[in-house]
């Protein structure tokens, strides 16, 4: 799976596989600023599908922490930004334009938050 899409203590957090994943974007060109990816591609635990249903804020602008956008032919994907490690906190802002139904179509799985991001957060406080 290329991004797996979690909660830890009310924050939404992320990873992404950069190195095996397959994107809509050029990961690794200077010109982006995170990752395009086809909604078959993500999983999301339903902690994280919850909270950012019930707690997001809507951005003012195209570009915000996270994305959901659906083509008039169906085809759903997501844009996050930054690389491999995302902190997309709480609440979440999602682009003005995004389509939440979007996230109805990723694939709901438990995941646990890696150690890493959960230490991140602790020491936050």
């Amino acid at each position: 799976m290329n991004t797996l899409i979690f909660e830890y203590k009310g924050f939404i957090g992320a990873t992404t596989d950069t190195k095996n994943g397959e994107f809509i974007n050029d990961i690794n060109s200077s010109n982006e600023f995170g990752c395009v990816i086809a909604s078959k591609n993500v999983d999301i635990s339903p902690e994280a599908k919850k909270l950012i249903k019930e707690t997001h804020i809507r951005g003012t602008d195209d570009l915000e922490p996270l994305m959901f956008w659906k083509d008039s032919d169906g085809f759903s994907y997501i844009g996050i930004m930054g690389f491999e490690r995302h902190n997309l906190g709480n609440p979440v802002t999602i682009s003005h334009d995004s389509d939440l139904s979007v996230l109805d179509g990723l694939n709901e799985v438990d995941i646990d938050a890696p150690d890493e991001y959960k230490i991140f957060i602790d020491k936050k406080g």
